[in-house]
């Protein structure tokens, strides 16, 4: 497993933080996603065995800017 692969699944069972980076900025769901929730998310994951559609995670000023979020 890559340096990269174990930062993905750092804590987590089910979930990716990949699933949570913005679409121009790799590893930013890693860096910017706050921890408890994320992994509060990958237990429920686990328990009911379903592996959730994220949708939109960390997303930087620029993405918000283009969703026209701001």
């Amino acid at each position: 497993m890559t340096r990269q692969e174990q930062l993905d699944t750092d804590g987590l069972r089910v979930l990716r933080w990949s699933m949570f980076d913005s679409p121009d900025s790799k590893g930013s769901g890693y860096r910017f996603m706050e921890r408890e929730p994320v992994i509060a998310l990958d237990r429920a994951a686990h328990y009911y065995d379903y592996k959730p559609n994220v949708i939109l995670g960390y997303i930087t000023k620029n993405v918000t800017e283009k969703m026209l979020l701001s």
